[in-house]
């Protein structure tokens, strides 16, 4: 892989410096690291300049013009496997980092070009076992309440029969991730850099182009077609559905609704999603599942996207959908209507002002009144804003730019500010569970 060798720090920076990427933290779920492009956004070139002093994990969906230096593992370059390559991330740290024991929806290889990392695999046959978080329209994802620094066996005794399998992956190596397996990841070294690349879960294979015998010849991820892929510019399209699988889902809604799909169908569906379904774990939770209420705005919200995937299907008002036609919707379609159904705000630049709710950013400004640039700018940023969205604001409200907001100011430019913050994202009314997981694994340290 080209990028093995290449791809040291002073080569990114000149070659990719102003990609965005995203960032994480070293604990999976705990924060949003900032950087210069905002809350979990970064420029390549800022990461890779504080990525070693600072808690930050770079985990984004991979540029367009870095996979002209990646090859793909050669058992997906046919077949079936090759028509079905969704997208690749890229993940960079000083090492250190830890995730939760989780799952993730599709098939991957994760490549190490830098480091190591140790692997602990638990196939989903023994979910049962497993004291599962609960999450809402989580049927593929999720994770599990189990602290992976000290593992609690009074209050999760069933654990300790649960099978695992441990890898320990070095540079040069690559690791096939089957779908739904629940698996922890730490890894080690002063730089640690990997590449993933995602398929389908498949059920049937199709050898078309296959060899008879050996592999396939090695081919650039450039070289391959893949679904979802990422400018380094614009929004990316990091774990958007599998498109193929959307389909086969309205195929099956199609068989039930005697060939026609409608508004309210949608409706039904999406807001069934919000459900939290205790039963599908079949007792493994530790919480009372009923405890959790959907927010209203949470099923308004499902119902606008509803709505947005019948006026892209049904663009003449008909009121319904003749799924006479399924068989010719064409990939972009089905993209679109996956990035209605389940969009990821962290995904944009836009993610900062869908995060903090109007309502907080009205209080801040009118608490800061008068007071200087930077005393305004210390106090958004200690309710988890960042200094790039402080700047914007403070900008925004500063008519006369002399580095004070006067209340004429403010009474002026509120409303040019909250215009930016959109009260749109689903709350999630199960992400305590999360934080006190990272903050008991951090108490045991």
């Amino acid at each position: 892989m080209p990028a093995r060798l290449k791809w040291t720090d002073e080569y990114m920076k000149e070659n990719y410096g102003d990609l965005r990427v995203k960032l994480e933290s070293k604990y999976e779920k705990d924060f949003k690291p900032e950087g210069d492009r905002g809350m979990g956004q970064d420029s390549m070139r800022r990461f890779l300049d504080t990525y070693i002093e600072h808690d930050k994990y770079m985990v984004s969906q991979l540029p367009d013009p870095l996979s002209e230096e990646v090859t793909v593992p050669q058992p997906i370059l046919c077949g079936s496997f090759r028509e079905r390559i969704l997208e690749a991330n890229i993940w960079m740290s000083s090492g250190n980092t830890k995730s939760l024991l989780h799952r993730d929806a599709d098939n991957a290889f994760n490549c190490l070009l830098n480091g190591t990392k140790d692997w602990i695999l638990i196939d989903p046959v023994h979910q049962d076992l497993l004291p599962v978080a609960v999450e809402s329209g989580s049927p593929y994802g999720g994770y599990t309440l189990i602290n992976v620094n000290k593992v609690d066996l009074i209050e999760f005794p069933e654990f300790k029969e649960v099978p695992w399998y441990y890898a320990n992956v070095s540079a040069g190596d690559c690791l096939f991730l089957p779908k739904g397996h629940w698996h922890q990841v730490r890894s080690y070294g002063a730089k640690n850099l990997a590449v993933s690349i995602l398929f389908s879960r498949l059920n049937d294979f199709n050898p078309k182009g296959c060899p008879k015998e050996g592999v396939p010849p090695s081919e650039l991820l450039s070289e391959v077609p893949m679904v979802w892929t990422y400018d380094g510019f614009e929004a990316q399209t990091m774990g958007n559905a599998d498109p193929f699988e959307l389909k086969d889902e309205l195929e099956m809604k199609c068989k039930h609704a005697e060939g026609k799909l409608t508004l309210e169908m949608f409706e039904e569906d999406m807001i069934s999603g919000l459900d939290v379904e205790e039963e599908a774990y079949k007792g493994t939770l530790k919480v009372d599942a009923d405890e959790y209420e959907i927010p209203d705005e949470n099923i308004e919200i499902m119902k606008q996207r509803a709505k947005a995937i019948m006026d892209l299907i049904d663009p003449d008002n008909i009121g319904y959908y003749d799924c006479s036609q399924l068989e010719d919707m064409t990939v972009d379609t089905l993209k679109k209507i996956s990035d209605i159904k389940d969009p990821d705000p962290a995904n944009t630049d836009q993610y900062e002002f869908l995060h903090l709710h109007p309502n907080l950013v009205r209080k801040t400004i009118l608490s800061s009144l008068e007071l200087s640039k930077e005393s305004f700018m210390e106090k958004y940023h200690s309710h988890e804003g960042s200094m790039a969205g402080a700047q914007w604001i403070f900008e925004t409200l500063d008519s006369d730019n002399d580095g004070r907001c006067t209340v004429a100011e403010v009474k002026g430019n509120m409303e040019k500010v909250l215009e930016r913050f959109q009260d749109s994202l689903l709350a999630d009314v199960t992400a305590h569970q999360a934080k006190k997981i990272n903050q008991n694994s951090k108490d045991e340290l």
